[in-house]
């Protein structure tokens, strides 16, 4: 394999060794040292950062040197060394072995005995041993640790205890005022609060009315009569104005009216609009628009002809009303059924309470009055309604349960129903009765009742178990491993309280 030699000056440095390794044309790589070696180049570290910077580069390094310290520095870094170059191409290129720490003589052990003797350490086995106290008490410890693993890791219980759980029931009179801001317990009093629910909804209108809508455009023959000695031209598009402004009429073409006062020409013309209003009678078309006022004079001899308009079906305004009285309606209806769906849980919306506080948008498709058979009306609507909200009813009801209770039981979470019935009227205020039910257990520490069970045998247990009188059912003992004799600890043993109402 060819190698690549580089020869180190005296005064290289480790950036101009890595520089020459990065440009190396070969695989391996032999950097030949002075005789004094690099000055730049002392201890092991250079040489450490050489041999890393190799392997990096993917180069095999070796180096000629004579020079004991620096051959001792290479060897100690890791990388071959020869004495020349024919012995580096000879040889293999091997990474030299670590030294072996020589062992300590007659002189190094005794001068270690005397430093420790000087330190005061133990200088046999019988001087390092423990009291014996000491190690009893450490095999206490690992007895200890043992049983704690296990407790941890050994058998574990499911205690399962089907408990009596008795029924309450109080009904109360409540009053529901906006003027409360929370729970009145003299009068019992409940705070109201005011919901909004916005509602929308469309109908389809029938049409019952008849518009006439035009068709055709009438049409006319004008009479133009000069009132001067110069020829006078008639521009299509001229404008003739009725006289009473029902209609008017444009040239259809254009004339040229001879000189001469008296001199006539006969034009046609067509109404601006179509319909029957543009047949007019004789004689109503006699404005001309300036100059031409001054210069001719114009009438129709002959009544106008042709206007025609069709009868088409239309919604009217009344159609538009009877639709939106139905589809307020249908709105009040749809809002009172969301009223109790829309409250938040357990809010209790008070019958009879709703308003509509007023219409948002109202639209009819096409409007009123276009020609159709049928439209679209689109109303949203604003209502109103007082809700009675849950954490004033959860108060009230957390101090009726709490009155007259038992010391020794305690509710049953989850256990708890209450209905608030409002009577209706014209209110606020509004009056109403309250009606709670909630059930209740003994009360019981499970962390006692599973350390008052641990290490005892199962059987017992469950005898001790079933001679409780608020037990409703025999109770039930799951063991991990089944057939396990012995309760294990309290921390491994699980008490679940299951409540058995009675009469439900």
């Amino acid at each position: 394999m060819r190698i690549a030699v580089i020869r180190v000056p005296s005064d290289a440095d480790g950036p101009w060794l890595w520089d020459r390794l990065q440009w190396a044309q070969s695989p391996r790589v032999l950097l030949v040292l002075p005789r004094e070696g690099p000055a730049y180049m002392q201890g092991v570290l250079p040489w450490v950062q050489v041999a890393r910077r190799a392997r990096g580069l993917g180069l095999q390094v070796a180096v000629v040197t004579r020079n004991r310290p620096t051959a001792r520095w290479v060897e100690e870094a890791g990388l071959p060394v020869f004495p020349s170059v024919e012995a580096a191409y000879r040889r293999v290129w091997r990474i030299p072995r670590r030294r072996r720490r020589r062992r300590r003589g007659p002189r190094g052990r005794a001068a270690l005995a005397e430093t420790a003797r000087f330190l005061g350490l133990p200088r046999s086995r019988e001087q390092v041993r423990a009291p014996l106290w000491t190690r009893a008490v450490s095999g206490v410890l690992a007895l200890l640790a043992l049983a704690l693993l296990a407790g941890f890791f050994g058998p574990q219980a499911r205690v399962v205890l089907p408990v009596t759980a008795r029924k309450n029931t109080r009904e109360v009179q409540v009053l529901l005022s906006p003027d409360f801001d929370g729970v009145v317990p003299s009068v019992r009093g409940l705070p109201l609060e005011t919901m909004v629910i916005e509602v929308e909804g469309w109908r389809i209108v029938r049409a019952t009315g008849v518009t006439r809508v035009p068709t055709d455009t009438a049409q006319v023959s004008l009479l133009w009569t000069s009132l001067t000695n110069r020829t006078v031209v008639l521009p299509a598009g001229l404008r003739v104005r009725d006289v009473e402004g029902q209609m008017d009429f444009v040239l259809e073409e254009g004339g040229t009216l001879p000189p001469g006062p008296g001199a006539t020409l006969l034009l046609k013309a067509r109404a601006v609009r179509p319909g029957e209003e543009g047949n007019l009678p004789p004689h109503r078309l006699r404005l001309v628009d300036p100059p031409w006022d001054q210069w001719v004079t114009v009438t129709n001899p002959a009544p106008a002809t042709g206007g025609s308009s069709v009868s088409l079906p239309t919604v009217t305004t009344r159609d538009r009303d009877r639709a939106l009285d139905e589809l307020s309606a249908w709105l009040w209806a749809r809002a009172s059924a969301l009223a109790p769906l829309v409250v938040p849980v357990q809010a209790v919306v008070v019958p009879g309470s709703l308003r509509a506080t007023g219409v948002l948008e109202v639209q009819v498709q096409p409007p009123t009055g276009t020609p159709g058979s049928s439209a679209v009306l689109y109303v949203r609507q604003r209502f109103r309604v007082w809700v009675v909200p849950r954490e004033p009813i959860q108060a009230l009801v957390n101090g009726l349960m709490a009155q007259g209770r038992d010391p020794g039981w305690q509710p049953w979470p989850g256990l708890m129903r209450f209905t608030l019935q409002v009577d209706q009227g014209e209110g606020p205020p509004y009056t109403g009765r309250l009606e709670v039910q909630w059930w209740e257990v003994p009360q019981l520490d499970t962390r006692q009742v599973a350390w008052a069970l641990a290490v005892r045998p199962v059987a017992w247990v469950q005898r001790g178990l079933e001679a409780w009188p608020w037990l409703a059912e025999a109770p039930h003992v799951e063991l991990s491993p089944s057939g396990w004799p012995w309760m294990p600890a309290g921390f491994r043993t699980q008490v679940v309280v299951r409540p058995v109402m009675e009469g439900e």
